[in-house]
């Protein structure tokens, strides 16, 4: 997989068969990088959030899990249609190493990272506040990795998710097709230099940032 959450993050939850019926994972590894993005300034992560989804054969799935802290506290992790965590630890949950609990009855699954944008999805989106956002994360992840981050994949460009394809509008006013990832048109900002529109027949549902390896 091309996107940055499977670069970065592919983490997969084995069941332990008919012996137990959650199969507990520490919850810094299901969270990559959790901890380190609620240790970002609002000032550094304006642009961009981080959320996390289940997969299963790629495609989402829904699972009942909890987040089990080191004296019992259970706390459910509610997951939505689209397999994406709707509520996530807290900075001080992970800071006391918690475990998250998995219904071992699901079988394999695997957690993938989400990088997206907080831009307001439109029809027509200018693309000047796409490179500022890329640099923002890419600079997170430099600040806080330090000589780690050099393994980690830079984003480099924006997919929007939604739409069954996208133009990029030229200076000039021509319209460019844009490039189809696998879950919508991608924007680079770098391939499609003097691009200052990107348009689309209806408003994207999310707009996320990816990495080409």
């Amino acid at each position: 997989m091309r996107r940055l959450a499977a670069t970065v993050l592919a983490l997969s939850l084995l069941t332990s068969g008919a012996q137990a019926a959650e199969r507990l994972v520490d919850a810094r590894q299901v969270f990559g990088f959790l901890s380190a993005y609620q240790s970002l300034t609002p000032a550094e992560r304006n642009l961009f959030t981080m959320g996390y989804a289940l997969r299963q054969g790629g495609k989402p799935v829904v699972a009942d899990v909890t987040l089990v802290e080191s004296d019992g506290k259970r706390t459910p992790l509610p997951v939505d249609a689209e397999g994406r965590f709707t509520r996530l630890p807290t900075a001080a949950q992970l800071a006391g190493k918690p475990q998250v609990g998995v219904d071992d009855s699901v079988g394999k699954i695997a957690v993938s990272m989400l990088v997206e944008s907080t831009a307001k999805p439109a029809a027509e989106m200018p693309t000047a506040q796409f490179s500022p956002a890329l640099a923002q994360v890419n600079a997170g992840v430099t600040s806080k990795l330090g000589m780690l981050a050099s393994l980690v994949p830079k984003v480099n460009r924006v997919t929007f998710i939604g739409v069954p394809s996208g133009k990029a509008v030229m200076a000039d006013g021509r319209e460019v097709d844009l490039p189809m990832a696998k879950e919508g048109p991608t924007f680079d900002p770098v391939a499609l230099k003097g691009a200052r529109a990107v348009r689309f027949l209806k408003a994207p549902t999310r707009i996320r940032f990816e990495a080409d390896k």
